[in-house]
C-alpha cells in the first residue's frame, strides 16, 4: 500500500475568527510536551490571543489543522519562536521544518536580526536536530523564572542565515 502524501498550506491565523482553533492547538501543544506552562503565563497568553504574538501560523490540509507556530518580540532586535507544534498524525511530513522556515522568513520581514527559541532536549530531540541543521546555536537563555535542566535555548542570526541559505525559497508549504 502506497503511503498517502499530505500537503499543507501554512498561513496566518485569522483573528478573531480562528482564536478557538489557535487556543486548541496551543493547549494540545502543552498536553503533548507534558509540561505545565503556567510559569510562562500560559493562561494569560491563551486568554488574550493573539496578545504579544506578532505571528501566529496554522498549517491546513484536507485533514484539518496539522499544527501551529508563533513568534513574538523578545528584545529590540530579537524575536522568539513560540508554540511550534505538529500534531502526531502530521509528523514526518516536513511540516516542522516548513513552520520553522516560515517563522524565520516572517522575522526577517519584520526586521529582526535574531530569532530565539527554547525547547526540551529529551522531549523533542528531532526538533533540536532540525534547529541545529537550520543554523540555530545554543546560547545562554534569558532568565524568565522557568529554568529546567532539560531546557535548551537556541538562537539564529537571521541576516547571515538568510543570505547563506535562501530560506525564502523553501518556506510556505509542506508536502
Amino acid at each position: 500500500m502506497k503511503p498517502q502524501i499530505l500537503k499543507f498550506i501554512i498561513r496566518p491565523a485569522r483573528f478573531p475568527e480562528e482564536v478557538e482553533a489557535v487556543h486548541v492547538a496551543f493547549c494540545d501543544y502543552q498536553t503533548d510536551i507534558g509540561v505545565d506552562l503556567g510559569l510562562q503565563g500560559f493562561d494569560e497568553e491563551l486568554a488574550g490571543l493573539p496578545g504579544k504574538h506578532e505571528t501566529v501560523l496554522l498549517a491546513e490540509s484536507g485533514h484539518g489543522i496539522g499544527g501551529c507556530a508563533g513568534s513574538r518580540p523578545l528584545s529590540g532586535d530579537a524575536a522568539e519562536m513560540k508554540r511550534l507544534f505538529v500534531y502526531p498524525w502530521a509528523r514526518g511530513t516536513g511540516l516542522g521544518r516548513a513552520f520553522t522556515l516560515a517563522v524565520i522568513n516572517e522575522a526577517c520581514r519584520l526586521g529582526y536580526r535574531k530569532l530565539h527559541l527554547d525547547t526540551f532536549q529529551s522531549k523533542m530531540p528531532s526538533a533540536v536536530a532540525l534547529y541545529r541543521a537550520l543554523g540555530f546555536r545554543e546560547v545562554q537563555g534569558p532568565k524568565r523564572g522557568r529554568r529546567t535542566p532539560d531546557l535548551v535555548d537556541m538562537e539564529l542570526e537571521l541576516l547571515a542565515a538568510a543570505a547563506a541559505d535562501g530560506y525564502a525559497q523553501e518556506a510556505g508549504s509542506a508536502e
